[in-house]
């Protein structure tokens, strides 16, 4: 991945992060606003660009989301499912997503 791709990578893992309710190291009083946020640009055309951009499916990226991380079947700390979640995002990026039935 070229280091902008990178990037974008990070901001969807930290953004899919903080829409579920792990928002470690950004845990405070105002939780519920940044997860609000967060859900909201899930929902926006603005996440659909990003997938795009670095080559992974939008539709593909959710269905892992909601399967995996919303529903709490990863387990480890914040950092541990960050770490997973984006090797996961690289791995996709670097093979053909519509191998996948979503």
């Amino acid at each position: 991945m070229k280091p902008e791709e990178l990037l974008w990578a990070n901001v969807l893992v930290r953004n899919l992060l903080d829409a579920s309710g792990l928002t470690y190291p950004n845990y405070d009083e105002a939780d519920w606003k940044l997860i609000n946020n967060a859900n909201a640009w899930i929902r926006s055309s603005n996440f659909i660009v990003i997938c795009e951009y670095i080559g992974i499916e939008p539709s593909f990226l959710k269905t892992i989301y909601h399967e995996k991380i919303k529903d709490k079947k990863i387990k480890g700390t914040t950092d541990q499912i960050y770490k997973s979640f984006l090797t996961q995002i690289t791995r996709l990026r670097t093979t053909d997503t519509h191998i996948f039935n979503v």
